[in-house]
């Protein structure tokens, strides 16, 4: 049996109308490293090409980006500070004052850096608002003398109507202030699905899906992606004359997503994406699309849907439906279960 498309749902907020896909992407990674001993920061966000975020907006079996269809300019924060039109001089940021609304920084981090952009969607036919959130953080890491640190760049973030055919994920290992090329193991992982949910799993050369799984870059291919799926390097210092022989480290986490995969999921809740103070329970149900046309219901027998649960930091729950994952196109979901909120990601397996 296999994995053919995944949807997902997050319990947050007043409406729910068509399944919206909105994410942010970096044009610098999601991490900063500064060394201490230098004093230096890679990469160096003040200078050009600076840190660029660049919100899209997505309609589930679409491959078009809708981000012009918000209603007026989206609210954007960081680390909880609104940053508008107008220079912030705390993180020297700024927003594209026209769509898609680019939020530019200048400044290097102090700290992490958490990213949030909240928007209205108008569906062009019906009118209908939708409110739509997404964020992204930005990590600072520091190394300094024999600190090892993996980080992982990305040649992009998604296939799209055949325009790139594959992409290319590369792992510098920073060792103090230079990067260490020798006596050094690769081996890159993805997020696949496992007993109790999505567990990291080593990726293997398989043709027009992965090549390189275990060399310092990887290609992957539009297969070697269900919707979207994230990837990460493992790597081992085998250096005899290393204070870390021995000794494994995980890279940062790089998120890749296919609009171009034949089946896609459209998510909705009874109740929308809140339980308000009359609501004590919501049913979530998936549908199946192919090409963007719904399948029928006879089709949708054909395929099997597993469900697992996130908390609001983004961490499995184990303890829900059994060893952590719920089977069937509806599940059914409690307030009792959710704390602040959680995300419920479906996976069809046919």
């Amino acid at each position: 049996m296999a994995n053919v498309a995944r949807g997902q749902i997050t319990i947050t907020d007043l409406n729910d109308g068509k399944s919206l896909m909105f994410y942010l992407s970096s044009n610098q990674g999601t991490s900063q490293i500064y060394n201490v001993d230098t004093q230096t920061y890679t990469p160096n966000y003040p200078s050009s090409p600076y840190l660029v975020i660049t919100p899209e907006l997505y309609v589930s079996g679409t491959s078009t980006n809708v981000i012009a269809n918000l209603k007026a300019r989206p609210t954007v924060t960081i680390n909880g500070t609104s940053i508008t039109t107008s220079n912030n001089t705390t993180y020297s940021a700024i927003v594209a004052s026209a769509s898609p609304w680019k939020l530019t920084i200048k400044k290097n981090l102090a700290a992490n850096m958490r990213i949030e952009y909240t928007g209205i969607y108008v569906d062009p036919d019906t009118l209908a608002e939708t409110t739509v959130r997404a964020g992204i953080t930005i990590t600072r890491l520091e190394t300094a003398g024999s600190t090892v640190i993996p980080f992982v760049t990305s040649s992009g973030e998604k296939f799209v109507n055949g325009e790139v055919s594959s992409i290319v994920l590369h792992c510098d290992v920073h060792r103090g202030s230079t990067i260490d090329t020798t006596n050094i193991t690769y081996q890159w992982q993805r997020k696949g699905d496992g007993v109790g949910g999505q567990t990291w799993v080593n990726c293997t050369n398989t043709t027009n899906v992965v090549a390189g799984a275990t060399t310092q870059e990887m290609t992957i291919y539009p297969d070697a992606v269900l919707n979207f799926d994230d990837f990460r390097c493992v790597i081992t210092d085998t250096d005899a004359n290393s204070a870390t022989n021995g000794q494994s480290f995980n890279s940062n986490t790089v998120s890749v997503i296919d609009l171009s995969d034949p089946y896609t999921l459209d998510v909705t809740s009874t109740t929308g994406n809140v339980l308000t103070a009359g609501a004590t329970s919501t049913t979530l149900k998936v549908d199946v699309r192919r090409g963007g046309e719904l399948l029928t219901e006879t089709e949708h027998g054909n395929f099997t849907f597993s469900w697992t649960k996130y908390d609001k930091d983004g961490n499995i729950d184990t303890t829900w439906g059994t060893n952590g994952v719920s089977t069937g196109r509806t599940v059914s979901v409690t307030r009792d279960q959710i704390t602040i909120r959680s995300t419920f990601i479906c996976t069809a397996s046919i």
